[in-house]
């Protein structure tokens, strides 16, 4: 896999996304079978970034799985 340099010269050392951009890389990472790591780096973006993104999205990053389920007793 190739890998890509990003050079930022001059004053501002910061990408500017547009919010398409940030919106297709999130996307990108929901799919099935991506992993937020690879996501990043093809992107150059740090995990914790899509991480955040998902977690606005409000899509956890890990499924969460209840561990009790409501039980109601009645008398006998």
């Amino acid at each position: 896999m190739p890998v890509q340099i990003e050079i930022l010269d001059g004053v501002e050392r910061r990408r500017r996304w547009s919010e398409e951009e940030k919106r297709r890389i999130t996307e990108e990472s929901f799919g099935p079978g991506a992993k937020v790591s690879d996501g990043a780096r093809k992107h150059g973006v740090s995990r914790s970034l899509l991480f955040t993104r998902h977690r606005e999205a409000g899509v956890d990053a890990v499924p969460v799985v209840p561990c009790l389920i409501p039980v109601q007793v009645t008398p006998a």
